[in-house]
C-alpha cells in the first residue's frame, strides 16, 4: 500500500489540514490491520485529516501545487520514489525516510 501526505492551508483560516493519499487497495494481508489500526485513526482525526483515496494526475498535481510538503514515511525500499520527484518538480519539499531511491 502506498499512501502520502499533502499538507495545506484552507483558505479563510490558520489550520492545517493534512490530506492522505493513496491507493484504497490495501494488500489482502494487510487488510486487517489497515480496517483495525488505520480506519479508527482516519475517523478520529477527520476535523484535520482528509482521507482523499486514490486521486487522478490532475489532482495529484493540483495537491502538490497547493501542499506545504509533502510527507512520504514509506519504510520499505521504493526503487525510484517518483511521488516525490513530482512533488519538487512541482515546487513542494518532500520529507521521506532515507529508504531506496532516497538514499
Amino acid at each position: 500500500t502506498k499512501m502520502y501526505i499533502s499538507i495545506s492551508s484552507p483558505d479563510q483560516t490558520n489550520s492545517t489540514v493534512s490530506k492522505i493519499v493513496g491507493n484504497p487497495e490495501v494488500h489482502h494481508g494487510e487488510r486487517a490491520w489497515f480496517k483495525e489500526e488505520i480506519c479508527p485513526l482516519l475517523e478520529a482525526s477527520q476535523s484535520f485529516v482528509e482521507y482523499l483515496g486514490e486521486v487522478g494526475d490532475e489532482t495529484r498535481l493540483a495537491l502538490f501545487a497547493n501542499a506545504r510538503a509533502l510527507l512520504f514515511p514509506i519504510a520499505r525500499e521504493e526503487p525510484l520514489g517518483l511521488v516525490l520527484v513530482e512533488a519538487m518538480a512541482a515546487g513542494t519539499p518532500a520529507i521521506a525516510f532515507a529508504r531506496g531511491a532516497r538514499n
